[in-house]
């Protein structure tokens, strides 16, 4: 893993049982190590080993797929965990105000990082993958919010602890949201570096 580990990748793909790491131990390392830290890791186990495998979803794994499942559901998780943003492990991450409406009430959060297409808010609760809600953006005090509709797409856990983070895609923007977020995020980028 040392190598896979000195360069960047948005997904780490591993068979399981592994000969040489335990499970945990390789979880660790891709989640310690700095340019994959964010990489989504898939793990492809045999038959009899996919629910000791799956005690690890949420806990630094974050799919187990069978080695029998067809080739087309592999395709697929990946495609979707591709579909989430990618975050920049060369800066800092973007930390802004956010109010998600779920069941008719709003919830005010934090994000621990920010994209055009995508966020992490940290919630300390568990909302379910899919699930889509509207949201405003507080970019800065006195600025108008943006707003727009957000999907949760993964679930992060910190240990054994609940639900720490949620990651979501951003579905759509009210009027000039994604063109003021763009904005927001390269100037943020510039006054980093």
């Amino acid at each position: 893993m040392s190598s896979a580990a000195a360069s960047s990748y948005d997904v780490v793909v591993a068979g399981y049982p592994l000969c040489e790491v335990s499970l945990q131990e390789l979880a660790e390392d891709v989640r310690r190590r700095g340019p994959c830290r964010t990489a989504a890791l898939v793990v492809l186990a045999s038959p009899e080993s996919v629910p000791e495998a799956s005690a690890w979803v949420g806990r630094g794994v974050n799919k187990v797929l069978s080695i029998t499942d067809p080739v087309e559901v592999l395709q697929v998780v990946l495609a979707r965990l591709l579909a989430v943003a990618a975050r920049s492990s060369g800066r800092q991450a973007v930390r802004v105000d956010v109010e998600a409406c779920l069941d008719e009430h709003w919830h005010q959060w934090r994000t621990e990082d920010v994209s055009t297409t995508g966020m992490l808010i940290r919630t300390g609760e568990e909302i379910a993958a899919g699930r889509r809600f509207p949201f405003r953006l507080h970019l800065r005090a006195g600025d108008q919010p943006i707003e727009g509709e957000a999907k949760v797409v993964r679930l992060t856990r910190v240990g054994s602890r609940p639900v720490a983070a949620v990651g979501c895609r951003f579905c759509s923007f009210e009027t000039d949201g994604r063109q003021r977020l763009s904005t927001f995020l390269i100037s943020s980028s510039s006054t980093s570096d």
